[in-house]
């Protein structure tokens, strides 16, 4: 594990204690997560053309190689619902989203390699470098590995048992 924020306290430390502080940049931590605390992040541009989440300075332990950015397609989530989102990478082009443990869809991009350093550091809840318009709504646990865990119809009953995903 590379790193794990659970945002059950303010003080922005990773639980794996590998990785520097984060900060709250007008984010909020609330109580009501899936487990434990989470943060809130709200909408960015145009309703408030300001940060509003979660950051971690830049820095090489981010990943194999450095800080990156994924972008994909918009998606639409259930409201007042926990949802579990995954995405992986590939190193040679190719991104895959899953939505409790479900695929929805992926992103090629013949000619990428692997992960390289960055100009930016990590951000939860909001993107940095444009407007947007934001992600309103909670996040409850971001963990970053190398390497993928093969997902299988145990781990989709286990989330089902915890109320994250439907039976």
């Amino acid at each position: 594990m590379i790193g794990l924020w659970k945002f059950d306290t303010d003080d922005g430390a990773d639980a794996t204690g590998r990785l520097p502080k984060g900060a709250l940049l007008n984010g909020k931590l609330v109580t009501a997560g899936k487990f434990g605390g989470a943060l809130e992040s709200f909408a960015g541009s145009p309703e408030a053309d300001r940060s509003h989440g979660f950051f971690v300075s830049n820095n090489p332990q981010l990943s194999p190689s450095g800080a990156f950015s994924i972008e994909s397609d918009a998606a639409e989530f259930v409201t007042e619902t926990w949802q579990h989102l995954g995405v992986t990478y590939d190193g040679h082009g190719k991104v895959r989203f899953f939505l409790n443990g479900e695929s929805f869809g992926e992103v090629n991009a013949p000619g990428r390699g692997a992960i390289s350093a960055g100009a930016y550091g990590l951000s939860i809840g909001d993107r940095l470098g444009s407007s947007y318009p934001g992600f309103p709504g909670f996040v409850d646990e971001v963990r970053l590995t190398n390497g993928v865990r093969v997902w299988s119809g145990a781990d989709h009953g286990q989330l089902a048992e915890k109320g994250i995903c439907a039976s």
